[in-house]
């Protein structure tokens, strides 16, 4: 209950005994509205702010008091003594702070000294409240940022026994929070950690800062790697009483850097390997170094590398194996070739068991990689490498090893490029017709030693020059517009001219002229391969003089002979009208296979280039052209309008000889043709259909390709006709009997659009 002195001020427990006293306190206290007093029912254990006691107060309370205290430590309420003047020299008065007084005030009691007092301790006290609040408030904080570290934190006394364990500490060692205090860090470690741990425990104790590095079972049983700070925990006297522990889980950190570290080596491997590609010499001087490279370094054990042709072993070297070489060409079965070039890349967990067994099974299990080499589909061999048991490859691993067999692979074929490449050379070298390189000005980049001999100029005087360094200047002019005209048009050209040369004169080259391209696709110039055709030429126009004399004579004495055999046809009777009539079939027939002749011949001599041919105008000229000098004849036409296709400008009278000779060969009835055209896809096929009797053997086998011999007639000779045309304009010729009767000729030939 409140008592004098009320209000809303200090809570005041006045516990005097003394009326005199009390009297005079409460007249003090109620002086002022600062203070109140309080009498709690509980006494002691009630609520109040300060309490003050005289002699006879303590007296009867002192044990009391000084239980209270201890028991209330630092949160005990300050107590003020007051003692009269004629009580002051008494023994049993204690002094101001010691234990259970704060404070004494001597009577007699003056209200304002008293207030100071009461002030004084009531201040003293809400500062005393603040900092432990503060520390209590501070404490707390560090407890949570320590509970809540990342890193283990824990203290151990002398003996190893954990004093303290953070949250991190715990969940790794398997604790419960409980179970920390007391616990032994030799009970907590595997038996190797501890002992491991032991003599670094010792020298913190001894004073020194201990940082290390090493492996220690969690406790799921996995091991893993710590990085410890070990450091001396004192006392307020500067004595080493334990040892204070941050602990650090890196094993991810360490597989990082492990895996850098594999990745720096597996780099510079490939580098090494690159280097020895760069400087690289025939397969058995160079392929050894870079075996040697791989089976030196610590990320491989055993190491392989065959090459292959078809399922053979060609060339085998290893390293890193006491596998005599015999037995490893023996592993390289049929199947393992197979699996890799299948696979690409075939893992193999454990090479000491099937399928592709490659140690005895009592080796320790390990894995290894066979990797195909190859380039562009081409097969050259396999890598086949070996790792340390317990060292699986990562993938990463796996792909800077698919790009080193690459590099390997890009390299033989580079090897094989320089050998067909001499080989070329000493073809080009050695052929007897002009061949050359030249950029897309023109000038010469590769030559021949015959293109050398006709321009009686030197390789190195004509490199970067054109023809006109030696030829006259209107054939060097046309070669010019033949190979800008390759160039635009990105297809072959064939075209002849005729030089004139200081040292060999006149001369006649049939050339054929390609674009060339470089690593990007893009045209860089044009390749010519030439051919003399001088003396060809030559015969050739003499053989055509004979051939036109020949006709012209044969001809001319024909007419003679049918003249005379007519006259004597219709003068005569019997045997001899009917020999006159013979010879007068004979003779046509021989005017007939000359004129045949003669349009071949014409053919042969064109040399026209392919172009495009609109076929369904063609045919309907032709067959209109037939209508009318064979007007029995019934010619069915079913051709599309613009059905285009890439032919010789002959393919006109290919067509017509095709029409004309089913209608020719028809001869017991009324002809009866059927002409089809479509585009099939890329190509476009022409049908002629008849009632006829068929092909006749010998015009058979001139479809299939057979050479003109003495026996063919005319109409051989117009098939041949034919199928030279239709070959000319790269398209096939085919035929096949027609049921119930007749033949089908069937001409198929590149489409355009």
């Amino acid at each position: 209950m409140n008592q004098p002195g009320g209000g809303t001020g200090t809570r005041i427990y006045p516990l005097v005994g003394d009326e005199e006293v009390r009297t005079a306190f409460e007249a003090a206290v109620g002086s002022t509205d600062r203070f109140r007093l309080v009498e709690p029912e509980s006494g002691l254990e009630g609520a109040f702010d300060l309490l003050v006691v005289d002699e006879r107060g303590l007296e009867n309370h002192r044990s009391e008091l000084v239980a209270k205290r201890e028991a209330a430590g630092s949160e005990s309420r300050p107590t003020l003594l007051l003692v009269s003047e004629s009580q002051s020299g008494t023994p049993d008065i204690p002094e101001p702070g010691s234990e259970p007084i704060d404070d004494l005030l001597v009577g007699p009691i003056e209200p304002d000294e008293l207030a100071w007092r009461l002030e004084s301790l009531t201040q003293s006290a809400a500062t005393r409240d603040r900092r432990e609040r503060d520390e209590l408030r501070q404490g707390r904080q560090y407890e949570y940022a320590v509970e809540g570290a990342t890193d283990m934190l824990a203290a151990a006394d002398t003996d190893g026994r954990l004093l303290f364990a953070n949250a991190q500490y715990r969940d790794f060692h398997g604790l419960d929070r409980g179970d920390v205090a007391g616990t032994t860090l030799q009970s907590l470690l595997d038996e190797s950690d501890y002992t491991d741990l032991q003599p670094r425990f010792d020298r913190v104790l001894q004073g020194e800062r201990v940082q290390y590095e090493m492996q220690r079972v969690r406790a799921d049983g996995e091991r893993r790697a710590i990085e410890s700070s070990m450091s001396p925990m004192e006392n307020p006297a500067g004595e080493i009483v334990g040892v204070v522990s941050a602990i650090r889980d890196v094993t991810e950190r360490q597989a990082n850097l492990d895996e850098i570290k594999r990745l720096s080596e597996y780099r510079r491997v490939v580098s090494s390997v690159n280097h020895e590609l760069v400087r690289a010499g025939p397969d058995g001087e160079i392929l050894p170094e870079i075996v040697d490279v791989l089976a030196t370094s610590d990320l491989f054990g055993c190491t392989f590398l065959a090459l292959v042709e078809g399922n053979e072993v060609e060339f085998l070297c290893q390293e890193g194996s006491d596998i005599a070489t015999p037995e490893i060409e023996r592993l390289h079965t049929e199947s393992y070739i197979e699996a890799v070039f299948e696979a690409g890349t075939l893992r193999m967990d454990d090479v000491t068991q099937s399928p592709f067994q490659q140690h005895e099974p009592d080796t320790e299990s390990h894995s290894g990689v066979a990797i195909a080499i190859s380039h562009d589909d081409r097969r050259y061999g396999i890598l086949t490498v070996h790792f340390p048991p317990g060292q699986p490859p990562a993938d990463r691993e796996v792909d800077l090893l698919e790009e080193l067999a690459g590099d390997i692979g890009l390299a033989l074929h580079d090897q094989e490029l320089e050998t067909d490449l001499a080989t070329f050379e000493e073809i080009v070298q050695r052929i007897e017709d002009p061949i050359m390189l030249q950029d897309r000005a023109g000038n010469f980049q590769v030559i021949n030693e015959t293109l050398t001999e006709y321009a009686n100029m030197s390789p190195e005087a004509l490199y970067g020059q054109d023809e006109f360094a030696f030829m006259d200047e209107q054939t060097a002019t046309e070669i010019a517009r033949h190979k800008a005209e390759v160039i635009h048009g990105n297809e072959p050209r064939t075209y002849e001219v005729e030089p004139s040369f200081p040292n060999r004169g006149n001369r006649t080259f049939r050339t054929t002229r390609y674009p060339h391209y470089d690593e990007d696709g893009e045209i860089d110039g044009t390749v010519a391969i030439c051919r003399d055709v001088t003396d060809i030429r030559e015969r050739e126009r003499q053989l055509q003089v004979f051939d036109r004399v020949l006709r012209h004579n044969l001809h001319n004495e024909m007419n003679v002979v049918l003249g005379h055999a007519e006259t004597i046809a219709n003068t005569a009777e019997g045997e001899i009208a009917a020999a006159a009539r013979r010879i007068e079939a004979a003779g046509e027939t021989l005017v007939e296979l000359a004129d045949k002749e003669r349009q071949i011949v014409e053919l042969l001599e064109r040399r026209e280039p392919r172009r495009i041919t609109d076929i369904g105008q063609i045919v309907e000229t032709v067959v209109e052209d037939l209508r009318a000098t064979h007007p029995t004849a019934r010619i069915d036409l079913d051709v599309p309008a613009q059905l285009y296709a890439v032919t010789t400008p002959c393919i006109e009278d290919a067509i017509h000889e095709v029409i004309e000779n089913a209608i020719l060969h028809t001869t017991d009835r009324t002809p009866e043709i059927e002409v089809r055209g479509v585009r099939e896809g890329e190509r476009v096929t022409l049908r002629v259909a008849d009632n006829g009797p068929g092909i006749p053997e010998m015009d058979r086998q001139v479809l299939e390709g057979a050479e003109i011999t003495p026996l063919i007639h005319g109409s051989g000779l117009g098939l041949w006709l034919v199928n030279h045309v239709v070959s000319e304009s790269q398209g096939t010729l085919n035929f096949q009997e027609r049921t119930p009767r007749g033949s089908i000729v069937e001409i198929t030939l590149p489409g355009a659009e």
